[in-house]
């Protein structure tokens, strides 16, 4: 493959011989066709591999990359990115579904708007076999031309860690490569949607084309405490106190400083991010504590 493509997909995977079939399927069925899928194997052990080089055989979009061993999600996430070259980019999880018009949908709302960071569709929960759970109907589109109003509607939302599906959406290649991508960290997810809405508005489809299925080994799932989630993402880092609403503190205004923002602009993200810190001061406290006593008990 010479050209290049104006969508380059990011498929991430680590053991995910359960649903990749019908995510690679899904994703190749597009009816925007002028793609890559880019899929990148965090040394699997199960099929995973077999089932990708047979759909690479039948199709020349696939590229695909196996790891020599197990990064963790971060790293995984991040390489798919970097080995794309479309001018729009979208990540894929191997047990998600997108419907046949999900890319083209989100890749006219990109056109259409010039100042578009990023653009997703509604979502639709579907269980391990396919069945509809619900669909998501309170997902924020943050349209405000003010990066501070922007922010300060994205914490509203994410005042707890949600579901972060917009993440899954198209995003112009010229945003993404400015922003931090995926942090080593829980929930760095939520981080880069917050970054992002510094970056553009977000823009959603009313319709919910994006299928994401919830099932007993999805990481969240998979990982119920802090320190396995923090492996999850990185390996080897969840032996230590984990400070998860620390952590998105600093992350976030560390993300207000490089943002392309004026400077009135930064100090008014800023307010909305201590206002959001405010909000969980009794759980900060708590992290705060739990870590000597924590040491003092031991493992």
């Amino acid at each position: 493959m010479n050209a290049t493509p104006t969508l380059s997909i990011g498929l991430p995977v680590y053991n995910g011989e359960d649903f990749l079939e019908e995510s690679l399927v899904s994703l190749l069925a597009q009816t925007h066709s002028d793609l890559e899928l880019i899929v990148t194997d965090n040394a699997s052990t199960d099929r995973t591999g077999e089932i990708i080089q047979d759909h690479a055989a039948a199709d020349a979009r696939i590229r695909y990359r196996r790891l020599d061993r197990n990064l963790g999600a971060a790293a995984n996430y991040n390489l798919a990115f970097r080995l794309a070259r479309g001018e729009y980019f979208k990540w894929a999880a191997h047990d998600d579904v997108c419907a046949p018009e999900f890319a083209a949908r989100c890749v006219a709302l990109l056109e259409s708007d010039p100042g578009c960071a990023l653009a997703a569709t509604r979502t639709r929960i579907i269980d391990k076999d396919g069945a509809v759970l619900k669909d998501l109907q309170d997902e924020p589109e943050l349209l405000d031309d003010a990066p501070h109003r922007r922010l300060a509607a994205f914490l509203q939302y994410h005042n707890a860690p949600r579901e972060c599906n917009a993440v899954f959406g198209l995003i112009p290649r010229r945003t993404l490569v400015r922003t931090g991508l995926i942090g080593p960290f829980p929930s760095s997810d939520m981080i880069l949607l917050g970054q992002l809405v510094l970056h553009g508005r977000l823009r959603l489809d009313p319709e919910p084309l994006f299928l994401r299925r919830d099932h007993p080994k999805t990481s969240i799932r998979a990982n119920r405490s802090w320190s396995e989630r923090a492996a999850w993402f990185r390996p080897g880092s969840g032996g230590g106190m984990q400070f998860p609403h620390w952590r998105w503190l600093r992350e976030y205004l560390i993300n207000i400083r490089r943002a392309p923002l004026e400077r009135g602009e930064r100090i008014r993200c800023t307010r909305a991010v201590l206002r959001w810190a405010e909000k969980h001061r009794s759980l900060m406290m708590k992290e705060l504590v739990r870590a000597p006593r924590a040491a003092l008990v031991g493992p």
